[in-house]
């Protein structure tokens, strides 16, 4: 299927008629007076860029774009076909400039939003969704019943690499982007949320923090493993008393010598009793609140560290959701990660990845209960017809619809800012409680549109429902990401830190900083 033709981007209808004319793209045709309004472009000030000497290289440049010879941004060295494009872009535009024109800031204005996944994203999808098709979802419905953790699933996984899907070849990770882990995360919670949720506490709460603050003995000695599925890990920050406030935490760390001895309890922790490594925040200096907080690498299998699970939970049945407890720990001093009192800010990079891939897992739910709806509301038949020609069933079925695409929208806007290295507290925020509530939503829809067979355990759609609740509550609530959301508009702190900027799509961030000064 070929690509629309971007050529036509900010021209009038008389030039694209006679650049179609002479055909377009096509090496020397020359063009009189060529007119590219930039100033049509969203968020683009600067006045049209006219001229009376040019050809179409530089407008076959923009052709380029859409062409099918070379993936790959405009501009973008590790693609020479297009980069020769940019070149030809600025180098044919230059005399067209008006004096003082900023002609750098015009011409990257013309590239192309692209929701275009690569190859490379397209194979992850695929290979990830026929995993979920033939190893999840057939026993799903039977091993959350009989509450059963699947360990063969989690080899599986390991072997498709996604236990370090980001973390870079050299620790043994796949090296992929945040767009893959985002795309695996919704493919894999679309079957069972337990395995999504080994993604986030595995690779996001866990792994990610040890390869941005870890020693690089650290990083060998723990990192590597995790990251080739060789040792499973989990993150232990929340406590009896210490959720959302995360300072009140009562876990203690008291150096001595050349350990620090470790004595708390830490409950609500995924995979407390079946991972070898833990990621584990205590109080260094009490007294210092957030500050007095410190980040610990233990092993279950030390002496003092225990480990039960969590009965009688709403959902995620089919998982692994316990407590840790540690007595008189000896915590050798090389296993403090980062520096003392500097465990707070780990932990809120921590949630930063970890949010993600829930967000992430949190469209595979939405689209789970879209899909299956679909397929029942035409199949099921009352009064003669299928329930789908129903508008109360179209309604349901259409803010399915709506919050799989919004939600699918802000996580990949996240993923975006992610792969380019920009903090993205805010957007992640965002997405998080987005699609969390969304999933939510779904899954009670879903159970409305099959009726009686949706609140049945053998249809799996209750599962759905009961799954999607904890992802509202974990990891920040949706009424912590309200309030971080507000305050971050009122001006009252910056999400994405002091010299931090936000999503290049929230337009309204700029105006409502200005007026802030």
């Amino acid at each position: 299927m070929s690509a629309p033709n971007p050529t036509l981007l900010g021209l009038d209808g008389h030039r694209k008629g006679a650049l179609l004319e002479r055909g377009l793209g096509l090496p020397g045709a020359p063009v009189d007076e060529p007119h590219l309004d930039l100033a049509g472009l969203d968020g683009v000030e600067a006045e049209p860029l006219r001229g009376g000497a040019a050809d179409v290289r530089g407008i076959a440049a923009l052709q380029l774009l859409a062409g099918e010879d070379e993936a790959g941004p405009l501009g973008d060295d590790r693609f020479p076909a297009k980069a020769r494009a940019w070149n030809a872009l600025e180098h044919d535009l230059e005399p067209l400039a008006d004096e003082g024109a900023n002609l750098a800031h015009a011409v990257r204005r013309l590239r192309l939003v692209d929701f275009e996944l690569t190859p490379e994203q397209r194979e992850v999808q695929a290979t990830v969704r026929q995993f979920v098709d033939e190893r999840v979802l057939p026993n799903a419905i039977e091993n959350d019943i009989n509450h059963h953790l699947d360990m063969s699933v989690i080899e599986g996984m390991a072997e498709l690499g996604l236990l370090g899907i980001v973390i870079p070849e050299e620790y043994g990770g796949a090296g992929m982007d945040f767009v893959s882990e985002a795309l695996s995360c919704e493919e894999i919670e679309r079957g069972e949320a337990a395995f999504r949720t080994l993604i986030s506490v595995h690779v996001g709460l866990n792994s990610l923090s040890l390869l941005r603050y870890a020693s690089e003995e650290q990083k060998q000695r723990y990192l590597g493993p995790q990251a080739r599925g060789e040792k499973l890990a989990c993150f232990g920050l929340t406590e009896p008393a210490a959720g959302s406030d995360v300072a009140a935490m009562r876990t203690t760390a008291v150096r001595e010598g050349d350990v620090y001895v470790l004595n708390g309890q830490k409950n609500w922790i995924s995979y407390a009793s079946v991972a070898e490594h833990a990621l584990v925040f205590a109080k260094t200096d009490p007294e210092a609140k957030h500050k007095g907080i410190s980040a610990f690498i233990v092993e279950r299998s030390w002496p003092g560290v225990s480990a039960q699970e969590t009965e009688h939970k709403l959902g995620v049945w089919a998982g692994s959701t316990g407590e840790l407890f540690f007595e008189n720990v000896e915590v050798p001093a090389e296993n403090l990660v980062g520096e003392e009192g500097q465990g707070f800010e780990i932990a809120m990079y921590s949630l930063d990845q970890g949010r993600f891939t829930v967000a992430a897992g949190g469209c595979g739910v939405i689209r789970a209960c879209l899909e299956r709806s679909v397929e029942y509301a035409r199949e099921r038949e009352t009064f003669g017809r299928p329930i789908g020609k129903n508008q109360f069933v179209q309604d349901m079925i259409a803010e399915m619809v709506l919050d799989y695409e919004t939600s699918k929208l802000l996580v990949m806007q996240a993923a975006w800012l992610k792969d380019r290295g920009v903090r993205n507290t805010r957007e992640t925020s965002l997405a998080k409680w987005h699609a969390t509530e969304c999933a939510f939503k779904a899954a009670h829809l879903a159970i409305q549109v099959h009726g009686a067979y949706g609140y049945s355990a053998e249809y799996g759609i209750e599962r759905y429902f009961r799954n999607a609740r904890a992802p509202i509550i974990y990891e920040g609530t949706t009424q912590i990401h309200k309030m971080m959301q507000a305050e971050h508009a009122l001006g009252y702190r910056n999400l994405n830190g002091r010299d931090g900027d936000v999503s290049p799509m929230a337009s309204w961030a700029p105006a409502l900083l200005a007026r802030s000064r």
